[in-house]
C-alpha cells in the first residue's frame, strides 16, 4: 500500500504564518498581550464596542505600514439564524476566499549614550488564503485543491494521528507547539506531515540526505498535498464549531490596502459581546 502523508507547503515565512493561523489563530513570532486588539480599551457593552476599540488600537498601535490601510465604516450584516447560514460561514472561514494576512517584523538596538534602545518594525499585508496556499503548486493539483476547499459539505476526516515537522534550511524542529517560534524573513521554512512510521522514515531520509519535496515523484507529491489540505480544512472547521454558534452576529469591516479593496468578516457572540471568529485582526500586536 502506498503511503501518502508527507508534505511540504511553500518554503516561505509567510506560509508558516498562514499555517499557524489555521491551527492556533496566532501570529508566529509576535509578542502578544493577554487581551485582544478588540478588547483593549473600553469594556465590552455590545458587539459594536469591539470595533470602536479596534479602530482606536489600530491607529495607536505599532503596525509600521498602517498608513497604507484606509478603513470604511464597519457594519452589521446578519445573524446566524439557522444551520444553513451556519454552514455557509463555516465553509467561508475554512475556504480560500477568506481574507487573512502575512506578518513580518524586524528590530534593531542602538545606544543613545545613556542606555540601549530597541525598536521594532511590524508589517502586515492582506492576502486571500488561496494566494498563500495555492500559488506555487501544479495546475492539476490546484484544480483538485479548489474542489476540496469549495465543497459545501462538512469534511469527516480523522486527523488525530497526523503530526507535523518543521524544517528550517537543514535543521529539523519536531512538533513546534502552538507555532510559538520566530523565524527571520530570510529563513527557508518547510512544513511536512506524516501519520505512520514508514512515511516518517522517508522524511528522515530526505532530511538526512538534504533532499527536497521535488525529489519525490509527481503522483506522490499531489496525493500528499491534497491529503494535508484536507487536514487543514478539517482543523479550521473544528475550530469554527468550537467558537461559533447559531445566534452569533456577523459584521463586515471594509478596508483598502494601497489600491486593493478587501472585506474582513467578523463574528461576535451577542451574549459575551466578544469576537469569536476573525481571520484578519485577531493576534495583531499593539
Amino acid at each position: 500500500m502506498k503511503k501518502t502523508l508527507a508534505f511540504i507547503i511553500l518554503i516561505t515565512t509567510s506560509t508558516i504564518v498562514a499555517y499557524c493561523q489555521v491551527v492556533s489563530s496566532t501570529l508566529s513570532g509576535s509578542n502578544q498581550k493577554d487581551v485582544s486588539i478588540y478588547e483593549y480599551g473600553d469594556s465590552l457593552t455590545s458587539c459594536e464596542t469591539n470595533f470602536e476599540n479596534l479602530m482606536r488600537n489600530w491607529n495607536n498601535g505599532p503596525i509600521t505600514n498602517k498608513d497604507h490601510y484606509h478603513f470604511g465604516d464597519y457594519y452589521f450584516f446578519e445573524t446566524i439564524s439557522d444551520s444553513a447560514t451556519y454552514k455557509y460561514y463555516r465553509n467561508y472561514f475554512s475556504g480560500l476566499d477568506v481574507v487573512t494576512n502575512t506578518f513580518s517584523s524586524s528590530g534593531s538596538t542602538s545606544y543613545n549614550g545613556k542606555e540601549w534602545e530597541t525598536s521594532h518594525d511590524y508589517y502586515l499585508n492582506p492576502y486571500k488564503r488561496e494566494w498563500i496556499l495555492l500559488d506555487k503548486i501544479p495546475v492539476e493539483t490546484k484544480i483538485k485543491a479548489l474542489k476540496l476547499f469549495n465543497t459545501e459539505s462538512e469534511l469527516n476526516a480523522d486527523t488525530s494521528k497526523i503530526k507535523t515537522v518543521f524544517r528550517e534550511t537543514n535543521k529539523t524542529i519536531e512538533e513546534i507547539k502552538d507555532c510559538n517560534s520566530s523565524y527571520s524573513d530570510e529563513s527557508e521554512i518547510e512544513i511536512w506531515a506524516y501519520s505512520d512510521s514508514e512515511t516518517k522514515e522517508t522524511i528522515d531520509s530526505v532530511f538526512l540526505n538534504n533532499l527536497s519535496f521535488e525529489d519525490l515523484d509527481i503522483q506522490t507529491q499531489e496525493e500528499i498535498q491534497i491529503k494535508l489540505f484536507t487536514r487543514m480544512r478539517v482543523e479550521m472547521q473544528k475550530h469554527f464549531n468550537e467558537k461559533v454558534h447559531i445566534g452569533d452576529k456577523v459584521y463586515v469591516v471594509p478596508f483598502k490596502f494601497n489600491v486593493f479593496e478587501y472585506k474582513a468578516v467578523v463574528i461576535c457572540n451577542p451574549q459575551s459581546k466578544k469576537v469569536v471568529m476573525d481571520s484578519f485582526f485577531k493576534g495583531i500586536p499593539y
